[in-house]
Order: C-alpha cells, then structure tokens, then sequence
C-alpha cells in the first residue's frame, strides 16, 4: 500500500493566475532566528517540481537545505552551519509554478536574522532586454581577491517582466551587478558562451540603510563569429560558400582560397547570394576538375580583441556532370509592393538564380506605368547574381507599374539561358511614406561623447543614431511617422553603439538613459522637446 500523492480535486474552471504566497513562518524580518526550518505557505498547490530551482537562501549556504512537499505548504530545513549576526534572504524566483504551469509573477525576497537586526540597504534598477532576465550580484571584499565573475554570484534576483530588479536586506559594502539571460541564472561565467552586461559603475557602494536605484544594464547577446561551414558545387565554373550567419555587413572583408592538393585556384570574383545572405557566390578564374576534392579557406577576421570572422577550411567535391538546369529571374511573374520616398527615387533589384554576364546589343529592359506610358530608367549591374533599375522620375503614389525584361540578353556562365525569352514583374506603388522631424537639447554635465538613438517601436529593426554636438542639440530629419523610444548613451569608445561591458579584461557598460516619454513623429510636423536634463554623472 503506497500513499496517495498530494494534489488538488479535479474540475472547476481553468487557473490562469499566478501562485501567491500568503504568509511565511517565521515572517519576514524576524530577528535571532534559530529554528532550523522555515515554513511557506501557498494559495494553492504548487508544482512540486519547481521548488528546487526556484527557492535559495543568500548568502549561500554550505549545504543546500532540504524541501519537503505539502501541496500548497513547503518547508525548508535548513542546515547547522547559519552564520552569527547574518542577514538572510530566502529567494522565490519566477521558476515556482502552480499545478497548472503558471509561474510566479514577480520574485520574492524575504528577510531572517540569526542577531538583532536586519540589515536594510537596496540596490535597484532596470534591465533593457525583451528576453526573461536574471541579476546576479556579488559582494566584493577585498580589492586583491580574485575577479568577482569567476565566482558563483552571492545573490540572485529574477528581472520583472519589464525588466525591473531589486536586492533589498543588503549589509554595508561594496557589490557588483551583472544581468543574464535566466537560463543561465546562478551558473559561472562563461563570457564568451553566454549573454551578459554590466552597469557602469565599477561599484557599488553601500552604507549602513542605502538604497542604489538605477543601477540599470543592457544585455550584449554576442553572437557567434562567422563561421564557415560548407561550400557546395552543383557545376564546374561557380559554387556557393555557405556561412552560421548573415554576412550582409562582412562580406567584403573575406578572403576565400581554393586549393586543390598543393595548386591554389585563383578566384576571379566572390558576391552575396541574391536569395541568401547567409551564401557567397564564388566563381574560379577557370573551371575546376570533374569528380575532384577541393579545400576552401578562409583565415579570421579580427575587429580589436573580437572575433568577427572564424578561420574556417572545408573540403567539398565537384560534380561528374555539368549544370544543364534553366537560369531563372527569382522573382519574375509576381508583384512586388514599393512604398516610394518622396525625397529619394528606389531602386528595384532584379535576383538571378546563378552567375551571368550580358549581352549589351541584345539586352532590353522596359519600365511601363499602367502598361502603356514608358518610363525612362537607369539600369546597374550590381554584381554577378543581379541587376538594379532607377526609373528617372520618382515613383509615383499608387500606381501599378510594369518592368519587363527580354532574356536574350541574359547569359549564364554555366547552364541552360532563361526558358522564356520575355518575362515582367508587376510592382505596385503605394502612398508616400509620411515623414517627420525631431530636435531637442540636451543638459549633460559632466558626461562626455553623447550619442541619441530614436528607436522605432513599431520596427524595432529601424534604428537613427546622432551625436549630441557641442551646442548640446542633436536632430533627426525625415523620420517615418509612428511611436519611438529615444535613448541616450555615453559612446565612450566611440563604435557607434552602447555596450554592455565586459569581463576579461574588465569594463563596466557604457552610461545610458531614455527619455520617459514615447516620441511621436507626425507627418510634416517639427516636434520640439523641451530641454532634456541628462545625470551629470555616469
């Protein structure tokens, strides 16, 4: 005969609220505690299997306590090893579910003392992450001691869900911060395997009943460096390197040798995908041997102590056969949405699915406004994967367009010409895209190098960056109607972006603030701020 498991009675309507904690024994800010267990006490049944994960004791004890399960009551037994005079925390993170999956709603941090007193200084702030953020804090004692990240954290908070944090019941001295991605919350510091950022001082003094606010980070999720990973050859005369990333930015800086046993082939040219941001198109001086192995290279590529590009070598075999496929317009016969700038004419990229050149006399390319007006365009070859048109005179607003393209003057250099000798793409113009203006000053004090960011909030990709000039103004010219944050930053190294710090060596995260208010750009309006008062001191 077996127990029966503890658990609430089936039925009644779904639970989609978050477990509450109703009272703890002892209560928070007990003092000479002694007992060696505490008690906490659910509003309803709590998932057995968070508990672990979710409730700690700072500072960390030599042994972790024991939990035992009542459904919506858990104790915690605690060890024999409690300091004299200490100040406890007993932490609830947002890993406690109830029965039904819902977590926690914020953390929760309840204070016991084994003295007379609890001790009372704060530190708080705001993490700028979209992702579920944990803070851990470390209580530094000696300035000789080791760096404090090569240790695990003395504390431990979960971030809200808009970033908010706090550590409250903290003794005099001096502390560093650091955010991290929750799951890896409460493990060692790897910096370059895990997302991270520091605030900007480069501590944290607490006196006796202090309380730090605006201790605030950001979150530098590093990315991986580019890497190589294979190169693929469907014909003798071109192929594809293919990399882990997006490599719009870098592309131009790499530097790719083929090798066959001991020969190098020379490159004669190497281009972005058309389709693929993430491919290079690289066609050889001469084409390579059939049913041949072949090694590709690529050595690093180094922006001061950061890894942009890994040296990467990848062996890949030619094909026993040539190409024989049709060449194809990507995006022919189907209609293309353009939002026309009134203040600068766009140009329309026509893709191709391999390698070309041209047949100037042959080559005819034709833009029609309502299938019959002609329009005068600028034709560019842009690379070997494609081709751009500019039309003369702007877009006009809401209007169906034409551009055909006879294909006798498109030559692959490996594989079948176009199919169709006549093919069109449909593009349809909508209204002119409504811009604003913004201009504001600044009252810096003492912080240097400022740099304002109007970050859109309904494209959060859609970014304006501008230095504050030595007026103290900044401006922002023709900026797309909608909603923005403004953000401020002290761009101390001067790459153009805030950092978030780093470890190894050590560096605090450069200063920031935003704007409180949402900015809302207007369509041929000037929003004028009023003067905007920056700390005076990061």
């Amino acid at each position: 005969m077996s127990c029966a498991a503890v658990k609430h009675p089936p039925g009644g309507p779904k639970d989609n609220l978050a477990p509450e904690l109703l009272f703890s024994n002892p209560i928070s800010g007990a003092t000479y505690f002694s007992s060696s267990e505490i008690e906490l006490t659910f509003n309803e049944f709590i998932d057995e299997k968070s508990i672990t994960s979710a409730i700690h004791i700072y500072p960390q004890l030599s042994m972790n306590p024991k939990f035992i399960y009542k459904g919506k009551k858990i104790k915690i037994q605690l060890p024999d090893s409690l300091a004299k005079n200490q100040t406890y925390i007993l932490s609830i993170n947002r890993n406690l579910k109830d029965e039904h999956g819902i977590t926690l709603a914020k953390n929760i941090q309840l204070a016991f003392s084994t003295g007379a007193f609890i001790d009372q200084s704060k530190i708080s702030g705001r993490v700028f992450d979209d992702g579920d953020i944990s803070v851990h804090l470390w209580r530094i004692n000696d300035e000789n001691e080791e760096p404090f990240y090569r240790r695990l954290p003395d504390y431990i908070t979960d971030a809200s869900d808009e970033g908010s944090y706090q550590f409250q019941y903290l003794s005099p001295g001096n502390y560093q911060a650091m955010a991290v991605l929750r799951s890896t919350a409460g493990l060692l510091l790897v910096p370059d395997r895990m997302a991270y950022g520091f605030s900007w001082e480069s501590q944290i003094h607490l006196d006796s009943a202090t309380v730090k606010s605006k201790i605030d980070m950001i979150v530098d999720k590093q990315e991986n460096p580019i890497r190589l990973l294979r190169s693929e050859w469907n014909d003798l005369s071109w192929g594809k390197a293919i990399f882990n990333q997006d490599i719009t930015d870098w592309g131009h800086m790499l530097s790719l040798t083929i090798m066959n046993a001991d020969t190098i082939v020379p490159i004669l040219t190497s281009s972005l995908h058309a389709k693929d941001s993430s491919e290079i198109i690289i066609i050889p001086k001469r084409e390579l041997k059939v049913d041949q192995t072949y090694v590709l290279n690529i050595p690093s590529v180094m922006r001061g102590n950061d890894i942009l590009v890994d040296s990467s070598k990848v062996r890949f075999s030619t094909p026993t056969y040539s190409d024989t496929s049709f060449l194809e317009w990507v995006n022919a016969n189907s209609t293309m949405a353009l939002v026309p700038d009134p203040d600068s004419i766009l140009s329309v990229i026509i893709p191709f699915s391999r390698p070309i050149s041209f047949n100037s006399d042959s080559l005819e390319l034709e833009l029609h406004l309502s299938d019959s007006i002609p329009v005068e365009l600028d034709m560019l070859i842009e690379n070997e994967m494609q081709l751009s048109i500019t039309p003369l005179v702007n877009w006009e607003q809401e209007k169906n367009y034409k551009l055909q393209l006879n294909t006798n003057g498109i030559i692959p250099i490996s594989g079948q010409p176009m199919a169709d000798s006549l093919l069109s793409l449909q593009i349809k113009t909508s209204s002119y895209q409504s811009k604003g203006r913004l201009i504001a000053s600044v009252k810096t004090g003492s912080i240097q190098q400022i740099k304002s960011v109007l970050m859109s909030m309904e494209k959060p990709q859609f970014t304006l960056t501008k230095s504050v000039n030595s007026n103290a103004l900044f401006e922002y010219v023709k900026v797309p109607e909608g909603r923005y944050r403004l953000m401020f930053f002290s761009d101390m190294n001067q790459n153009n972006k805030i950092d978030a710090g780093r470890a190894e060596p050590f560096q605090t995260g450069e200063w920031f603030t935003f704007y409180p208010d949402t900015i809302k750009i207007r369509a041929n309006w000037d929003l004028e701020l009023k003067t905007i008062y920056l700390e005076s001191t990061p």
